[in-house]
């Protein structure tokens, strides 16, 4: 996170590869350089690979649990109805209360999963 608690909170979420983590920390780099730059936080589906690379460019990371459908099979496409259910309940609660003011989502299906919820409680959002 940056920024102090006054500041507006963006949420930058990001998939499971380099190419939707790397835009991400390019962008929350731009944000930084802002005269008033808002807090960040980046949303992860907890994939090894995005959180090591958030870590390695001194990022934290709120992980949901987060599932594909498509390309799943029968049984993982099953258990990720669940998990689309699951994600937007933990996102919900994750954004309120964080009170985030803008969502941005880098890519794959956590994004969908996170800025789903953001409709329902009226925050902007925009995809990558």
């Amino acid at each position: 996170m940056s920024g102090d608690e006054a500041s507006p909170l963006v949420v930058l979420v990001v998939g499971s590869t380099a190419g939707h983590v790397y835009p991400a920390l390019s962008v929350a780099e731009a944000f930084r350089r802002l005269p008033s730059p808002p807090r960040l936080l980046f949303v992860s589906d907890g994939d090894p690979l995005a959180v090591r690379l958030l870590a390695d460019a001194g990022q934290g990371v709120a992980i949901v649990r987060a599932s594909p459908i498509k390309r799943a099979g029968p049984v993982g496409a099953f258990r990720a109805v669940f998990d689309v259910a699951r994600c937007f309940r933990e996102s919900r609660r994750l954004l309120g209360e964080r009170s985030a003011g803008l969502v941005l989502g880098f890519g794959s299906y956590v994004s969908g999963g996170v800025l789903l919820p953001c409709r329902s409680l009226g925050i902007p959002t925009a995809f990558h």
